[in-house]
């Protein structure tokens, strides 16, 4: 079998979804079940064991990915310039579940980070975080 043909039916990681002959979409972000696959991914690493991948799909569809996400920008948005272990501890769990949130809220661009300083929670330098300000008017 020729490469072109073996990659012919591969989904695109670049640019719009290609529609097949079907008219169905072979692209990225074709659903929000989709969506949620590719964050579940993202979650668990490719090195990571099935049962990780399988939590990872649980916290997706249970909700509680997007539940500790709100809490996380609620918190920070509360408490601007607090390092992630201080607002885990604000938070009174002791999951790490707002911390384990803010790295992606930043990728997202919801978040920004802030100068690193000596954190209170933990007691070693730990990087400061803010919500980025809608430039909108909003």
């Amino acid at each position: 079998m020729r490469r072109d043909q073996k990659f012919r039916d591969q989904p695109s990681l670049f640019g719009d979804p290609i529609a097949d002959a079907n008219g169905s979409s072979n692209g990225p972000c074709q659903s929000p079940a989709a969506d949620a696959r590719a964050v579940a991914s993202n979650l668990a690493r490719a090195s990571h064991p099935a049962t990780s991948k399988l939590a990872a799909d649980t916290l997706i569809s249970a909700g509680k990915f997007a539940t500790d996400e709100a809490a996380a920008m609620e918190l920070v948005e509360a408490y601007p310039g607090r390092t992630g272990y201080e607002l885990d501890k604000i938070d009174g769990t002791n999951d790490r579940r707002i911390s384990k949130r803010l790295g992606g809220l930043a990728n997202k661009g919801l978040l920004r980070r802030g100068k690193r300083r000596l954190c209170g929670a933990k007691g070693s330098q730990c990087v400061t975080w803010y919500v980025v300000e809608n430039n909108d008017g909003e």
